[in-house]
């Protein structure tokens, strides 16, 4: 029997398009890490940048494709369908992996056989050296997703293959919030378990897709919606708390009014 035998493949697959100033950083992350038994794939969609000579540089260490695609979802269903593990996860090509995250993740989902999902800390950092570590709640059920809005970091997330089959991919006609989505169909499948370390690394720039505030709040709010989320859930207050602040001072103003007109009589 094989020494790593007992211990989960893990698959990682890297969408990527243009990004070659960030790319490296990236591979490393992943190939630098302590665990012995990764399948690592790059799906590229046909950069014209430096993509492809760092690939290169990474031949018989990792699999990489580069061909038209139809967008990020499409690129990573793609890298999931060539993959073998029994952990599967995707890391953009501007985040990383912390040391020793893919270890800590497999030792989890081998304590935890029933879970859907193992998701951690995540650390954002921005360009002029700022860092935040986010902390995702302890318990993250389906009717929380849908009533909150994402509470998971996606680069901190791993899922289970079989748990991945049931629920489906992910939809590629989202474009924000794909990982959002998933995460309430893979909540309905299995439990979710958090391990309480730093997994990943975001890096903020202004580049990424994620910096579009408005249209984010617009597709998590649908993407809510058509789960049977409520109108008025905790994720639209959450968003408009100006108007919250409004109604509150309107109910101040009208309970001051009452107890005036009360005391008049």
């Amino acid at each position: 029997m094989s020494p790593h035998a007992d211990r989960p493949s893990i698959s990682i697959v890297t969408p990527s398009l243009n990004q070659g100033r960030f790319i490296e950083e990236t591979i490393q992350s992943v190939l630098q890490q302590d665990y012995p038994n990764i399948e690592y794939v790059v799906m590229d969609g046909g950069s014209t940048d430096e993509t492809m000579s760092i690939l290169k540089k990474y031949d018989g260490r990792l699999r990489w494709v580069s061909e038209p695609d139809c967008g990020q979802s499409d690129a990573i269903n793609k890298g999931w369908r060539l993959c073998r593990g029994e952990i599967v996860a995707y890391l953009n090509a501007d985040d990383t992996y912390a040391p020793g995250a893919l270890a800590s993740v497999a030792e989890t989902f081998s304590g935890h056989p029933a879970a859907a999902m193992v998701y951690g800390e995540c650390r954002s950092f921005w360009p002029d050296g700022r860092q935040v570590i986010n902390q995702p709640p302890a318990t993250v059920t389906a009717a929380a997703l849908i009533d909150q809005g994402n509470l998971i970091f996606q680069p901190a997330s791993f899922l289970r293959r079989t748990a991945l089959e049931r629920a489906g991919g992910i939809d590629p006609s989202i474009r924000y919030w794909m990982d959002y989505d998933l995460y309430i169909r893979l909540a309905t499948v299995g439990p979710f378990v958090r391990l309480p370390r730093v997994l990943a690394n975001f890096r903020v720039h202004d580049e990424q897709k994620s910096a579009d505030a408005p249209a984010l709040y617009r597709e998590a709010r649908q993407i809510s919606r058509q789960h049977g989320g409520r109108f008025f859930s905790a994720m639209f207050w959450e968003h408009h708390r100006r108007l919250r602040w409004l109604i509150h001072q309107g109910r101040r103003v009208r309970r001051m009014l009452t107890a005036s007109t009360a005391e008049s009589q």
